[in-house]
């Protein structure tokens, strides 16, 4: 956000206001000269792109996995155990549920292989299946069959054909640097994406991954885009002596842990919920922010002390009345001052996220 120095802090937003020139292309930019609202808040964010060309990722010699950018969730590209309809090669797809196993995990991991004499390309072996993820002649069969090819993982060992149409250019993502885009060199740099189409043997679980042979539009640059993950064991973040905010990565939009001024329905402690509303007051973030304490003698664990209500998130005793209420259990912060029930209660294990190392799982000690 940013604020006048010579209007006393008035704030520059966008607001609903069409420039009177024109009516949709161009809108107002203005200052707000009282006490903002949450609605001069939110119209007051702007995000900073920083324009800068991007190496691209040096991902040679590493075991990773790849999400699709652009779905939301970021699901995962991986390698079944399904073959092509026509030959013995697996499929490479998305996977989409939200819940993914071990097994999904296993199947979506790729070595990058250097290409010898080629410094800026790549080739991606299945983990899994141990061979080569490539671009054959053929066509997907869909409307426009000509605009899209097959990407699949062939199952022996290849030859210098195969090893051809292995091979992938790594293209940088713009200020993205856990980012790539993958084009093959086969097929003179096609573009490997996700588009919106289901995998033909089920609906919503599985996502197809093709090449894009034609130039790329915006909506093929943005379905070509995917985050890099190294499968490799990653420190469990330390967070002793700050204050944070927590987001749920599984939710689209990364909903804030928040402690909101709600009592539980049986006692005086606070709940502890996610803000899950697009616009994020100056209030909500306030009620977001928790202090992370050390536990004497136990590097690995912590408290987490509401900044808002000075009070302790613990594991209490309390079943989450639901259709299965012995699997769960309720989070709250305990409003007084904390006995030594309550510290102990109060206690979390601080668990790292395997190649995500802004990113934690918090396990009760307690419970």
């Amino acid at each position: 956000r940013l604020r006048s120095v010579h209007k006393d802090g008035a704030m520059l937003y966008a607001p609903d206001i069409a420039f009177a020139l024109d009516h949709n292309k161009r809108g107002q930019v203005l200052i707000w000269k009282q006490n903002p609202t949450d609605d001069i808040f939110s119209k007051g964010r702007f995000s900073i792109e920083r324009v800068s060309n991007t190496p691209a990722p040096d991902i040679i010699g590493a075991t990773i996995q790849l999400k699709s950018v652009h779905h939301c969730g970021g699901p995962l590209l991986y390698a079944p155990d399904i073959k092509h309809v026509h030959n013995d090669d697996h499929q490479v797809l998305l996977w989409k549920e939200p819940v993914v196993s071990p097994e999904i995990k296993a199947k979506a991991r790729f070595y990058a292989e250097a290409v010898e004499g080629a410094p800026n390309q790549v080739r991606l072996r299945s983990v899994h299946h141990a061979g080569y993820m490539y671009a054959p002649d053929i066509d997907f069969k869909h409307n426009d069959s000509h605009k899209r090819g097959e990407v699949l993982i062939w199952p022996g060992n290849p030859s210098a054909d195969i090893l051809s149409k292995a091979r992938f250019f790594v293209e940088a993502v713009d200020c993205a640097p856990d980012q790539l885009r993958l084009r093959s060199v086969h097929k003179d740099g096609a573009m490997l994406y996700a588009p919106d189409i289901a995998f033909a043997l089920d609906h919503n679980k599985r996502g197809q991954v093709l090449i894009w042979k034609q130039n790329p539009t915006d909506d093929i640059f943005s379905k070509g885009r995917f985050s890099i993950e190294r499968v490799s064991n990653t420190p469990a973040p330390d967070i002793i002596g700050a204050t944070i905010q927590l987001k749920s990565v599984h939710h689209c939009g990364g909903p804030l842990l928040y402690a909101p001024d709600i009592k539980h329905v049986h006692n005086d402690d606070h709940q502890v919920l996610l803000w899950k509303e697009p616009v994020v007051s100056p209030e909500i973030k306030a009620k977001a922010r928790f202090y992370a304490e050390a536990v004497e003698g136990a590097p690995n664990q912590v408290r987490l002390r509401s900044v808002h209500h000075a009070g302790y998130m613990y594991a209490p005793d309390i079943d989450f009345k639901h259709n299965d209420s012995h699997k769960r259990g309720e989070v709250l912060i305990w409003p007084g001052n904390p006995s030594a029930d309550i510290l102990s209660k109060a206690r979390f294990f601080v668990e790292a996220v395997d190649c995500a190392p802004d990113q934690l799982r918090l396990r009760s000690v307690h419970k």
